[in-house]
């Protein structure tokens, strides 16, 4: 039976191999492709395995598939033109090729087989999912559960960037202010629920203390946190509607784990029913001040009275019970109302040694009981140097019998080195010899009542000086009137009644003013605002002063801006006025005064500038308290009230905004003040 294979191999069917072409042809050609295919599918593969060290591995194989495609391309050419040389020389590069892969395959096979399955790969992936999950969870509840702490403390609490803008707003911070966090946050600073003076106090406090220059502003708040000093201060917070409630504000610095500032956050506490505490306990020093004085006489009283009762009643032990009893329930209600009493208790002994100090004293001095038990009144440094001549007289006349009582008012020193005024009650307990046992002594902090009573008699002083001066002279004029030694129809006697009418309008303007500067502070004047174009507000006012800067030889140029500003028009007006009218009065002949109006981007600058003589610098916050002059010369040559400055510093914080001046001697002064603008 005839075999398939029959004409495959028979020497008959050499001579005519059409078939054995065919059969050659197409096995080379799909050999040639599939070797070209090696160097493709090794690409592939190895392109996305950097973590293994293939490339070489990678080119042999690619090589190889090369050269074997095109080996058995050549076996395909080799039927029609048969070439030996070129196909052995291409079996040979073959073998020298394959010899390289298979010794550069062996030491790759370890890696391959390292590497993980899909499987193990996905499992992987998922737990790396099902971990950032899990600390999504975590990180989505701590905050949540930090955002409950925050808004559950009954305390405001406000954070801000470094700028000053604030970033949170907490609930309690929302329900005391009447903020929501959408006007604030990221739009506004602290500064719109603060008193500006007291920002303006502080700010000169810790320049001071500080020795650099605090601006009245953010800076006021953050200084102390910057240096790492603790950053408690008592403060006022203004509520969105203007009510006000008194704070203690703690704030502290954010800083990032490398140290870097990222913001600051403040705590602040009500302390509105601890005021009020004060405040009652305050009215209620006066008659503490006598409760105790009665007191203390009703002491020595009973100490006398006790001495002849128990001389009398030696005999009868139950009359010496109830005199004890008695002694015991008086010495008790003395020391409960010792204790409780916002007045100092000292107790000397007769070296004049404390054997007594009260909490109160240590409260208003500083030093407690250990630093000063058993220690003579020259051991440490306790009265202030001018006064310790008086004390000791005081202390003398005490000890050697002269005196009983005695009041003093003098000066003591703080413990930290601060002066404190106290007024001081003092009684000598005698023994029943008549020799001195002990000295109490009841010592009241007056240091404020002081300031204040100095403060009122310097503005009662001022404010004499400044109407005794137009009084004086109307009254001379008048008098030479009245004396009929001129003729009223003369050049002299128009004279007089021109000073006479011009003293009495001075002195109206005076009056008039400090009316007006009382209303605006006490906030009895009603501002009726309204929507007014600030170019318009400046060309009022520079037309109200037209007549006097000519009268000076002064020129007015001015640069205005379009904006808008809700104001009280006719006190804006009478502001500008005011600062226009101080800059003219200062102005030498022929100089010019500039007003300028700037934008920034929640306010409008207002600036006016002169060329005069100049403001000393320490000069700049007093010009603008109630007859302040740079100069004394100043109310008599300029005829000025000295309220001026002070009526347009009121009328500028009344609309929220800030006043200020910046000088340099010789070259002239600026008044600058800053009014919310309008969008």
């Amino acid at each position: 039976m005839p075999s398939i294979f029959d004409g495959v191999v028979s020497s008959e069917s050499f001579g005519s191999h059409g078939h054995l072409l065919w059969l050659h042809l197409i096995s080379d050609g799909l050999t040639g492709f599939a070797y070209y295919s090696i160097p493709i599918i090794v690409w592939w593969f190895g392109r996305g395995r950097s973590n293994l060290q293939l490339d070489k591995s990678i080119l042999l194989l690619c090589a190889l598939g090369i050269l074997c495609g095109t080996h058995h391309l050549i076996e395909i050419l080799t039927l029609w033109y048969p070439n030996y040389w070129l196909a052995g020389i291409s079996k040979g590069l073959i073998a020298i090729i394959t010899v390289f892969t298979v010794r550069e395959l062996v030491s790759v096979i370890p890696q391959l087989l390292r590497l993980p399955s899909l499987r193990v790969t996905n499992e992987n992936l998922q737990r790396e999912i099902t971990e950032r999950q899990r600390v999504e969870a975590a990180l989505r509840d701590s905050e949540e559960l930090q955002r409950a702490i925050l808004d559950s403390a009954n305390y405001s609490i406000i954070s801000t960037d470094v700028e000053g803008i604030i970033q949170s707003f907490n609930t309690t911070a929302q329900k005391w202010l009447g903020y929501t966090e959408a006007e604030v946050i990221n739009f506004r600073t602290p500064a719109i629920i603060h008193d500006l003076k007291e920002v303006r106090a502080r700010a000169t406090e810790l320049s001071q203390r500080l020795g650099r220059k605090i601006k009245p502003g953010f800076e006021t708040f953050v200084a102390l946190s910057l240096e790492g000093e603790t950053n408690e201060q008592e403060w006022t917070y203004i509520r969105k509607d203007g009510s006000r409630f008194p704070i203690m504000l703690s704030v502290t610095a954010l800083r990032d784990a490398d140290h870097s500032l990222r913001g600051f956050v403040a705590i602040a506490g009500d302390i509105t029913e601890r005021k009020q505490a004060e405040l009652a306990l305050l009215q209620l020093k006066d008659d503490l001040e006598v409760r105790v004085a009665e007191r203390t006489i009703e002491l020595s009283q009973l100490n006398q009275q006790l001495a002849i009762e128990l001389e009398e009643r030696r005999r009868t032990q139950s009359a010496l019970q109830i005199s004890q009893e008695q002694l015991n329930n008086a010495l008790y209600k003395l020391n409960f109302h010792v204790e409780n009493s916002p007045l100092a208790v000292i107790q000397w002994n007769r070296e004049f040694k404390v054997i007594r100090w009260s909490g109160a004293a240590e409260k208003i001095f500083g030093w407690s009981i250990d630093d000063v038990y058993l220690k003579h009144l020259s051991e440490w440094q306790f009265v202030f140097l001018e006064d310790v001549e008086r004390v000791r007289l005081e202390a003398a006349g005490l000890m050697d019998g002269t005196n009983r009582r005695s009041t003093c008012h003098n000066r003591n020193y703080h413990k930290d080195g601060s002066i404190v005024n106290c007024e001081w009650y003092n009684s000598a307990l005698l023994d029943e010899h008549g020799q001195m046992e002990s000295i109490l002594s009841l010592a009241l902090d007056v240091t404020d009542r002081d300031r204040v009573e100095r403060m009122k008699n310097e503005f009662v002083a001022v404010v004499s000086h400044e109407l005794r001066t137009p009084l004086t002279s109307i009254h001379g004029s008048l008098g030479l009137l009245s004396s009929g030694l001129l003729d009223p129809q003369s050049d002299k006697a128009k004279r007089l009644i021109e000073i006479a009418a011009h003293s009495t309008e001075r002195l109206m303007r005076m009056i008039n003013d400090i009316l007006d500067l009382e209303r605006i502070d006490s906030g009895k004047v009603q501002m009726d605002r309204e929507i007014c174009a600030v170019d318009d507000l400046m060309v009022t006012a520079i037309e109200t002063v037209q007549l006097l800067a000519e009268q000076a030889n002064v020129s007015i140029s001015v640069s205005p801006i379009s904006g808008y500003i809700r104001v009280d028009a006719d006190r804006i007006v009478r502001a500008l006025t005011n600062l226009l009218s101080n800059a003219i009065k200062f102005s030498r002949p022929g100089q010019s005064i500039d007003c300028t109006i700037q934008r920034e981007p929640e306010h409008l600058l207002f600036q006016i500038r002169d060329r005069g003589r100049g403001i000393p610098a320490e000069k700049l916050e007093t010009i603008f308290e109630r007859f302040q002059q740079v100069d004394s010369s100043d109310s008599r040559n300029h005829e000025g009230t000295g309220l001026g400055l002070a009526i347009s510093r009121s009328i500028i914080e009344q609309h929220s905004g800030q006043i200020w001046a910046e000088s340099t001697i010789g070259e002239g002064s600026s008044f600058f003040f800053r009014l919310p603008a309008l969008d």
